[in-house]
């Protein structure tokens, strides 16, 4: 359904019983796989929810200090 969609890959997470799907966000591709999504799991009986996190771009930031923690 993703891929039919637009999205760019999709595949089932080993953590649990999820999915996910990477898409092009200068497009609309979020929202059709969104709604491919939902219209699958519809069809099959199963409960769930679309979410579309925001993915940070500048990655950690990590302050060194000396001493010893209190």
């Amino acid at each position: 359904a993703a891929l039919g969609a637009g999205a760019l890959g999709a595949c089932l997470s080993g953590a649990g019983p999820s999915v996910i799907a990477f898409v092009d966000t200068r497009t609309d591709a979020a929202d059709r796989v969104g709604r491919a999504w939902a219209e699958a799991a519809s069809r099959f009986e199963f409960a769930g929810r679309v979410l579309r996190p925001a993915i940070r771009r500048e990655g950690i930031n990590l302050e060194v200090t000396t001493g010893r923690a209190r």
